[in-house]
């Protein structure tokens, strides 16, 4: 994933790529960090996820408590141009957020004169861990 996307492989970009890969929600700044603490400090982290955001790696996400929370994008990502563009599921009880692909965004027509820049569409419940 990171030569396609043309980033050179470090051990802190190979060890946050699969973190995100593994984890079965969207991970946190904090959370990864917490996770990694002797690999890499705060800020190389910080400029990791934000060329893996730039380069169409990841996408940021912000759950219902205003956590950025971070996930690995779909193949139709690529450099500066997102297409993720599916529900986030934001669990209430564990603070996860999930990706969900299998629900289908209706399309739709915005008045004349607004350009739609970043869409968000989330849901906020249980997830099946936490019913």
């Amino acid at each position: 994933m990171l030569k396609k996307r043309e980033l050179k492989k470090t051990p802190v970009r190979h060890i946050v790529l699969q973190a995100l890969i593994e984890s079965p929600s969207a991970l946190s700044q904090h959370e990864i960090e917490k996770k990694f603490v002797q690999h890499f400090d705060r800020i190389t982290l910080y400029r990791t996820l934000r060329l893996f955001e730039e380069k169409g790696v990841v996408h940021r996400i912000y759950n219902s408590f205003g956590e950025a929370k971070y996930a690995i994008c779909s193949e139709g990502c690529h450099e500066h141009a997102h297409s993720d563009h599916h529900v986030h599921f934001n669990c209430l009880k564990c603070k996860g957020t999930f990706c969900i692909n299998e629900v289908h965004i209706p399309s739709f027509q915005l008045p004349k004169g607004f350009s739609p820049i970043h869409y968000n569409f989330s849901i906020e419940g249980l997830c099946k861990n936490c019913e």
